[in-house]
């Protein structure tokens, strides 16, 4: 395939599509003959190689023949030129990277990536695991293919094309492994095979990546769970301190390894292990406007019509909603799909959840507008989300919201576990907007149970699907978080008061 236009280049909001174009266009990029020139150029910019090298991997049938790009492949690429990097500390760089099934991880961190990485010498031993030896000979085989027959390729880096050789025969170029001419080494292996063996005559890989590491929900129990990551961090991690981690994939069930990661699990938090979420189906914190995270490959009325399931919470949000909870079921919440409630409303307010500390890496901040319909008693939730903002963030974030709604008229901070910081870093709020400051008398349980029969009796709707809220309110009590349904507690109970069973006909 040759380089994309403008007509077929298409990236996240805030892409510089005409910067790399005019860089894809300039005459030193092409000719089949080794090119230093383009070889320079891509030295530095994975997405750059991607689109020199590999452009054909970034389009299908499913993105309508257009070369695209998600959000979270240009993050993915901007921090893997950390891999350049020569000084890393022990345990230093370990990521976790979640992502939506079928959003393209494969590609890019088998074959697009580590072939930078090895081809400049920034990496020169990688080990790669998937969740069987079988998925991993599959990804090495893609990438063996790409340095056979990409002529562009070839030409610019035949020493990583051609594989090492001990008179006529190769080092290594099985299925199991890539010894190239210049040095560079990869080997794959399953998670389900033994991985303590593993190495390359003496040497220790520089980058140890994971993608797929675990099984499929219906067949992945809790004791195979504790046996993976009794392998990652009994036999993987220990392989090199200073390598760089990355574990890639989609969340296979509540409780999985990345689960645990996203969700901050004591034992990622001793190895170091940073997770990077990135949902299919993305909110605005600010707005609170729904998109797709890739368009090209979902649309939003395709994920919008699928939001209900329990594909949806896993595989696309990778938020899997637990079985256990005993309060909501999906089938709880109502929609108020044709604003009818919502010509009814006389009242807003917006609830502050504040998280225990002022620390913008702290637990998220929860953040709802709760409006209330008085000819019918009914409460409407408008916006749930929650947020890590620091006390200055959160003022410029709650000072939009009261500018863009004048209905809102009230902020209720609630304090029960500290959360002054946030009262002194709203104050003084604009247009005369009051601030209150709740210190509940009953226990959080109590609190959400007396919320969980407003909704059973039909008091309180949502505007549109919120899920962040939804999901924690499936999940609840076993949660690691709640502070999103805080604040909507806080908002529900400031309009209906507390709970008053309806009375038995």
């Amino acid at each position: 395939m040759t380089a994309p236009t403008k007509r077929r280049l298409v990236g996240p909001p805030g892409f510089p599509t005409d910067y790399y174009l005019s860089r894809l266009r300039h005459s030193g990029m092409g000719g089949t003959r080794q090119n230093r020139f383009r070889r320079e150029r891509c030295r530095a910019d994975i997405v750059m190689w991607a689109l020199t090298y590999f452009p054909e991997h970034l389009t299908s049938a499913d993105t309508g023949g257009l070369v695209s790009l998600s959000e979270f492949h240009v993050e993915a690429a901007r921090a893997a030129l950390q891999w350049a990097r020569t000084d890393l500390a022990p345990t230093e760089l370990r990521r976790a990277w979640v992502s939506a099934r079928g959003s393209g991880k494969s590609t890019w961190w088998n074959l697009i990536m580590p072939l930078w990485a090895l081809a400049h010498g920034h990496r020169t031993f990688i080990v790669a695991f998937s969740h069987t030896g079988a998925m991993a000979k599959r990804h090495l085989m893609s990438l063996r293919a790409e340095l056979a027959k990409n002529e562009k390729l070839r030409a610019d880096y035949p020493e990583l094309c051609e594989p090492a050789r001990f008179g006529r025969r190769s080092v290594m170029d099985t299925q199991e492994g890539y010894v190239s001419a210049s040095g560079a080494a990869i080997i794959v292996a399953g998670m389900d095979q033994g991985t303590l063996g593993i190495k390359f005559e003496n040497r220790r890989p520089d980058l140890l990546i994971v993608d797929d590491g675990e099984g499929p929900e219906g067949g992945y129990s809790d004791y195979q769970k504790t046996q993976r990551l009794k392998i990652l961090r009994e036999a993987i991690l220990p392989m090199s301190l200073n390598a760089a981690v990355e574990l890639v994939g989609t969340t296979t069930r509540l409780g999985s390894i990345l689960d645990d990661v996203l969700r901050g699990a004591d034992w990622a938090v001793e190895e170091n292990i940073r997770p990077r979420h990135f949902p299919a189906l993305v909110v605005d914190p600010e707005t609170g406007e729904e998109r797709s995270a890739w368009p090209q490959r979902w649309s939003l009325e395709f994920l919008q019509s699928i939001r209900h399931t329990h594909s949806f919470a896993k595989n696309y949000q990778c938020e899997p909603v637990s079985a256990d909870g005993t309060h909501w079921k999906t089938t709880d919440f109502v929609y108020d799909d044709k604003g009818t409630l919502a010509r009814y409303i006389t009242g807003k307010v917006l609830c502050v959840d504040p998280a225990v500390t002022s620390s913008k890496s702290a637990d998220e901040t929860g953040l709802a507008v709760v409006s209330f319909a008085g000819g019918v008693r009914k409460c409407l939730v408008e916006r749930a989300v929650g947020v890590r903002r620091s006390p200055k963030e959160m003022q410029e974030l709650v000072h939009r919201t009261l500018l863009r709604d004048p209905m809102i008229r009230e902020v209720i901070v609630e304090c029960n576990n500290g959360g002054e910081y946030i009262v002194q870093a709203l104050s003084p709020l604009p247009n005369k907007v009051k601030l209150i400051v709740s210190r509940a008398s009953e226990s959080k349980a109590s609190r959400i149970t007396e919320l969980y029969y407003q909704y059973e009796d039909g008091k309180v709707q949502h505007s549109k699907p919120h899920p962040s809220l939804e999901r924690q309110m499936c999940a609840w009590p076993h949660v690691d978080t709640d502070d999103i349904i805080d604040a909507v507690e806080a908002g529900v109970r400031h309009w209906l008061g507390k709970y008053q069973p309806r009375p038995a006909r």
